[in-house]
């Protein structure tokens, strides 16, 4: 006999794309910054002048009109390592208590570092970072265990990534997850209720 445990990662978290832009493009947004410096008396940025417009991009010679979209470069989304684990057993029999456990708990949680990403700025210039801040559930998966069996926190495991920004900033993004050794992205892994907090927009321009 089986019994389905439902795990779920909650917590904050962020969407990282990486875009580069095109001269055309780049040469506009300072004119359009300019423009605004002068009108406003006071010094405005390509930053600034995106961040008034994250969903309005196309206006700008984007493609698209949502961040989220621009991401030529490379595109990464993931909870953060501040996030909890909660672990349900579903079905009639069940307690219906949950349990939670922090993954930042280093005694606890087997973690790996997977790799760590800062190449975009080394090989590629005049390029855009957009960076959110959103809390919700990030990762959800229902699996079977033996029926007298009960979930081991022992046997479950993640890695991680790290992004670096030329500034110093870094952001540690949980992209896989595992228990007794098999990935949990493989049964069934998505997004649940994510709440955008805010968007954090960087540029690195060629020198």
């Amino acid at each position: 006999m089986k019994k389905q445990i439902s795990l779920s990662i909650r917590g904050d978290g962020s969407i990282i794309t990486q875009h580069k832009i095109s001269l055309e493009q780049k040469k506009k947004l300072q004119s359009i910054a300019t423009l605004m410096s002068q009108a406003n008396q006071t010094p405005i940025s390509i930053e600034r002048v995106l961040e008034n417009n994250l969903n309005r991009l196309t206006e700008f010679g984007f493609t698209n009109d949502n961040w989220f979209d621009c991401d030529n470069v490379c595109s990464y989304s993931g909870p953060s390592l501040e996030s909890q684990l909660v672990i349900k057993e579903l079905g009639e029999d069940s307690k219906k208590t949950h349990q939670q456990y922090d993954l930042s708990n280093k005694k606890l949680i087997n973690k790996t570092h997977e790799f760590e990403d800062d190449t975009a700025y080394a090989n590629v210039n005049d390029i855009l970072s957009f960076v959110s801040m959103d809390r919700g559930e990030w990762k959800s998966t229902v699996f079977e265990i033996d029926k007298e069996q009960v979930f081991d926190i022992k046997l479950f495991s993640f890695k991680y990534m790290t992004v670096v920004f030329p500034d110093g900033l870094t952001r540690e993004l949980i992209t896989d997850w595992y228990y007794n050794g098999y990935c949990l992205n493989n049964i069934y892994d998505d997004f649940g209720e994510i709440t955008n907090i805010g968007v954090l927009m960087k540029f690195h321009e060629s020198k």
